[in-house]
């Protein structure tokens, strides 16, 4: 499948979830922007993930639907997500006995906010 003409389009949650997720201990974060948003690796898995905004704002013409096709196609993982914790459900997260990571609802409401 050829991405040209595609044109990376940043959601406007995406640059708050990548900054979460990179707070919590054990997992990557690479911004690909093509054919979807992240990389996100974990416990030796990695996953294909699209953020898209919670609000419905997204502009779903022809690269939505090369989108979709290549997630039906990947042979890997893939999800859709608006949020931190949907792609912590999607990755299967387990924080360490003792790690100190924040609520899932402090990072929801980071990465929606963009703040602390």
């Amino acid at each position: 499948m050829k991405w040209r003409g595609h044109n990376a389009r940043v959601d406007d949650n995406q640059k708050g979830i990548v900054k979460a997720l990179r707070e919590v201990p054990g997992i990557s974060v690479v911004s690909i922007g093509k054919p979807l948003d992240l990389l996100v690796g974990y416990a030796g898995q990695t996953f294909l993930i699209e953020i898209k905004n919670p609000d419905g704002k997204d502009k779903r013409g022809q690269s939505w639907k090369n989108q979709l096709k290549f997630m039906q196609e990947w042979h890997g993982q893939s999800a859709v997500c608006d949020c931190v914790s949907q792609v912590l459900a999607v990755i299967a997260y387990v924080p360490p006995p003792s790690s100190n990571v924040v609520s899932l609802a402090d990072l929801d409401m980071k990465d929606r906010h963009g703040r602390r």
